[in-house]
């Protein structure tokens, strides 16, 4: 099962992605707070943004695992770590009465923008 799932830097500004998708729902997501403590120190200094899609499998607990970025968008390459601390800010959950099957992949974009 693959799934698309959306993240932003800025998640009180950002729209909420969609309850559901392909099967998986938000239990947890990184705030704003957390997305800030691991964003590129040069990067914000220098008011540099970036993206990164990065790519998971899903435990039966809705913890992620084996996560590699599949893309990096960006001056920064110091924005491929800082997605990569991210993994354990995340925690996924199946739609009401099922269960979450072992080894499920999600990618999730990541955008790390500068608060203005």
């Amino acid at each position: 099962m693959s799934a698309i799932l959306f993240a932003a830097a800025l998640l009180a500004q950002a729209p909420e992605p969609p309850p559901v998708v392909d099967g998986y729902r938000w239990a947890r997501k990184p705030t704003m707070a957390e997305f800030m403590r691991l964003y590129p120190r040069r990067a914000i200094h220098l008011g540099q943004g970036g993206k990164a899609l990065m790519s998971c499998k899903v435990r039966s607990d809705g913890t992620l695992r084996d996560c590699v970025i599949a893309d990096l968008y960006g001056s920064d390459p110091a924005f491929g770590p800082a997605t990569i601390a991210l993994v354990g800010l995340f925690r996924m959950r199946a739609p009401e009465g099922q269960t979450l099957a072992e080894g499920g992949e999600v990618r999730i974009p990541i955008t790390w923008q500068v608060p203005r």
